[in-house]
Order: structure tokens, then C-alpha cells, then sequence
């Protein structure tokens, strides 16, 4: 397994948890015993999977018309763009040769060539040939960086050092040696010009593959960029109000089976665990950082499990409804995908990590709630009220009976 990025989890633990796909409470087949006179009873036919429905649990409110104070999608300007290409390029600054001076400055990088010696004998083994270093790094031991700093270009500057006893070089460690030092060359890291020939030689591609070689391309993909994260936002804020909605305004008709609550903790439990493990912690540990206790996290995630258990019902009751609900290829590729772009090379390798069931719900959350949200009415569009209807219609009448002149 690749080592995921925090950025990666952060992204699954934001996940709405929703629908435990497929989820299905089926008895086991009983195997037929043999009768005490050695013949075998009839073997009773298997009884149909009995499937399970979010319906039979909870009634969703309705949801034809759901409103809401939302904020049109930001739109992306040149501005916006700009700021991602000058952070895109300070990304990638570049080493370039200093011509214009010839004596080290302190942020310089600087190309060595060295020797080193113990007791006046020159070591063979320690020769080494254009390393750069960039000076105040410690690339080199000692003091010698720092004594690097004004000396010209081509010169050559013995400097006697005292290697500590955790030097990297266990031959060297601890002991007293001579560092000769020939600076060739010098060099800074500067803010490359934005050009085709730039991103040509960069081999930066887009979210497809695609090879990312001109200024018009990397505009055109930071727009894209940029314009998907701000409808993400906007959706998100809308995923927000719709969810309340629901929650304040559904009606459970009986309580939530606890194999469907269990399932949901468990799958919390080890993408927690997962999660503390990027940070070298335990589970109890972990909670405290998101703002649980050791004495208590183990309730908080069985209450976190709950409250969504109960938003995974709603949304799977509107998904059956609606007729929106995945069928297995979907939820295959879509896993796929997922695992993909999380560093795994497979669903499976991702499953190892964190549950799946996640990445299934995540699919159905997306498909209720966009079609949800082409369901809510911003506020703004509301009737004006019957008082403001009246008073518009009998202004006209007032002004006409007004004598002539007035104002």
C-alpha cells in the first residue's frame, strides 16, 4: 500500500455517511439432520432474502420544494486564476546559475567539490564530486557552510571541524577532520516565466492525463479548477440545509434496527483507527483531538453513528422512492475510482485501510443529493406577502385620483 496523503483522510472522514448499501437481513440455511432411524428429513425449501427497506423505518419529509437561503455559485475571474498560477509557479521555482556576481551570499546554493582528511590523511573514499548545497541547510558539517559565505567563485578554503558524534558518516563521527572545498559555482532559486516552452518541459498533465504544455491549457485547467471546487462549495452549504430539513422534519415509524447502527459504529470505529495511525496515536487519543475524551469516545462515536444512521435511512427511503439507488456496477466502478484516486491500486486494497460500505454510501449520497437539490427553492424567489400584494395594487388607484400637479 502506498502512504496516503492527511489530505486524503481528511477528505473520507468529511464524508457524509450514508445508506448501508445492500444491506440485507437474511436467516441462514439450516442444514438438513438426519432422523434417528437413519433416513433423511425433507430438505425445507430455502426462504426468499428478505430485503430491506428504508421505508418500512422512516417517513421523509417532503422534499418537492425545500427552501433555502443559498448563494449563487461563485464565479471564477482573471484574478482568481492569476493567484493560482503565481502559486503554482513559486511551487516550481527552479535552480538557476548566478552570472551576474561571483561570491557566495548567505540563501545561496552553492556547487562543491570536496575532500576530506583525517590526521593529514586525505580519505579517497570521502572524495565528492558537484554537490549542492544550499547554504544554512546543514547539507554540509560544521561551521562550513557558514565559512562559505564570501568566498569567491573557484576559490578553494580548507576548514578544520569537529564532527559530532551523531554525524551521518559513521566513519567521520566524532572525530576531528579537514574539509578542503572548491566552490565552482553558485546558484538561487528563482520564479520561473510562464511560458509554453516552461510547462512544456515541465510534464505537469490534467485530471485525465492530459499533457498540460501551453499557458492557454494551464488557464483553461485552473479555471476548471476553480469553477468545480466553487459548485462543490455551493452544493455542500445546499447539502447542509437539505439535511436539516430532513432531520428536523421526518418521522421515524420505528426504531432503527441495531444491526444497521452496529454496522455504522464499526465502519467509524476502524476509519478512526486508520486515521489516529497517520498520527502515531491510539483511538482514545485520537478522539481527544477531535474534540471527544479518552473517558468518553466510545459513546460519542456510537452517538455520531446514530445521528447518521437515521440520515442514512431518510436518504435511502428518497433513493428508493425516486428509483436513484445504484445498482452493483455502479457502486464496482465507482469504488474503483475511489481507490484510485486515494493512491490504491484496487477496491480491495483500498478496503483493507477503510471500509468500503464508505465509499458505496458516498455514491448514494451524491445521487439523493443532487437530486435534491434540483428540488430547493432559494428564499429570494418567494411570493412577496399578501400585505406588499395589496398595498402594489392599490398605489396605482391613489396616484390616479390625486389632483393634477400634485406630487
Amino acid at each position: 500500500m502506498n502512504k496516503k496523503t492527511i489530505g486524503a483522510l481528511a477528505a473520507l472522514v468529511l464524508i457524509i455517511l450514508l445508506v448501508y448499501a445492500g444491506w440485507r437481513n437474511q436467516e441462514p440455511v439450516q442444514s438438513a439432520e438426519p432422523e434417528p432411524n437413519g433416513e433423511t428429513s425433507e430438505i425445507p425449501p430455502e426462504e426468499e432474502e428478505e430485503t430491506f427497506s428504508a421505508c418500512d423505518y422512516v417517513e421523509a419529509a417532503p422534499y418537492d420544494s425545500i427552501e433555502a437561503e443559498a448563494a449563487p455559485v461563485k464565479e471564477v475571474d482573471q484574478a482568481d486564476i492569476q493567484t493560482e498560477i503565481d502559486r503554482f509557479l513559486a511551487e516550481n521555482e527552479q535552480l538557476k546559475e548566478v552570472l551576474d556576481r561571483s561570491k557566495v551570499q548567505r540563501g545561496d546554493t552553492v556547487g562543491v567539490d570536496y575532500t576530506v582528511s583525517l590526521d593529514g590523511t586525505e580519505l579517497t573514499d570521502k572524495k565528492t564530486e558537484d554537490l549542492k548545497a544550499e547554504i544554512g541547510t546543514g547539507t554540509l558539517p560544521g561551521s562550513i557552510e557558514d565559512g562559505l559565505v564570501g568566498k569567491e567563485k573557484g576559490s578553494t578554503t580548507e576548514f578544520k571541524v569537529t564532527l559530532p558524534q551523531d554525524y551521518q558518516d559513521g566513519d567521520l563521527a566524532g572525530k576531528d577532520a579537514v574539509f578542503k572545498v572548491t566552490v565552482k559555482n553558485i546558484y538561487i532559486y528563482k520564479i520561473p516565466d510562464l511560458s509554453d516552452e516552461f510547462l512544456s518541459g515541465l510534464g505537469k498533465t490534467d485530471d485525465e492525463g492530459n499533457p498540460i504544455d501551453t499557458v492557454d491549457k494551464l488557464k483553461d485547467y485552473f479555471r476548471k479548477q476553480l469553477e468545480s471546487k466553487a459548485q462543490a462549495e455551493h452544493d455542500e452549504a445546499l447539502n447542509t440545509v437539505i439535511l436539516n430539513y430532513l432531520m428536523e422534519n421526518s418521522t421515524f415509524k420505528q426504531e432503527i434496527p441495531a444491526e444497521f447502527t452496529d454496522r455504522m459504529e464499526a465502519a467509524y470505529k476502524k476509519m478512526y483507527r486508520e486515521y489516529a495511525r497517520t498520527y502515531g496515536e491510539d483511538l482514545p487519543t485520537f478522539m481527544a483531538r477531535i474534540g471527544s475524551t479518552q473517558e468518553t469516545y466510545e459513546e460519542d462515536i456510537r452517538k455520531i453513528a446514530e445521528q447518521y444512521s437515521r440520515q442514512v435511512l431518510i436518504l435511502q427511503a428518497i433513493g428508493e422512492k425516486e428509483n436513484l439507488l445504484p445498482d452493483e456496477k455502479e457502486m464496482q466502478d465507482y469504488a474503483e475510482k475511489t481507490a484510485a484516486d486515494f493512491g490504491y491500486e484496487s477496491a480491495k486494497d483500498y478496503e483493507k485501510d477503510f471500509p468500503i460500505e464508505l465509499v458505496y454510501d458516498n455514491l448514494i449520497c451524491d445521487k439523493v443529493l443532487a437530486y435534491l437539490r434540483g428540488n430547493v427553492k432559494p428564499v429570494s424567489e418567494e411570493e412577496p406577502a399578501a400585505e406588499e400584494e395589496t398595498a402594489a395594487e392599490e398605489k396605482p388607484a391613489a396616484e390616479e385620483g390625486a389632483p393634477e400637479g400634485a406630487q
